[in-house]
């Protein structure tokens, strides 16, 4: 069983609330049987591993697509990779179309090479709404609190 924490203000219990709200998103449509709850070794981010908080790979960890931009940058959700792979135009290969630093540069040749910068999350076969994209913005805007609140 994962711990609770009982809020002290109503700003924690809303920020616990929305921890909880993503939290569980996050389990049904990322992780356990779909794309992200995998075994580590076949993906790039597993969210296996904290049964109680699946935070840990992506608060502020770097991308591993494109390394200028954290998976999640609390309180910047338009610096957020999460919010580039939810929301950027695709092509017919349902791949993202992203438009990097005209310095960047990708890393050394590897078997992503033909990827790019990935598929749009989630696949179409899994969709999610547009309100629960809203849900991501507002959980990374408010800092992406954790189970506390914090």
């Amino acid at each position: 069983m994962c711990p609770t924490s009982s809020c002290e203000t109503p700003a924690q219990c809303e920020r616990q609330a929305l921890f909880a709200e993503v939290d569980g998103l996050l389990r049904r449509s990322c992780g356990a049987a779909r794309c992200h709850g995998v075994l580590p070794a076949f993906d790039l981010l597993y969210l296996g591993l904290d049964p109680c908080d699946q935070r840990a790979p992506l608060v502020d960890v770097q991308s591993v697509e494109y390394d200028r931009m954290q998976r999640i940058a609390p309180g910047d959700p338009d610096n957020s990779w999460l919010m580039v792979k939810l929301t950027a135009p695709i092509d017919e290969d349902y791949r993202i179309q992203f438009t990097p630093d005209a310095d960047w540069q990708p890393p050394s040749a590897s078997p992503w090479d033909e990827i790019g910068f990935g598929i749009r999350m989630p696949p179409p076969s899994n969709p999610i709404t547009d309100g629960e994209i809203e849900l991501f913005h507002r959980w990374i805007e408010a800092g992406a609190p954790g189970p506390t609140g914090n």
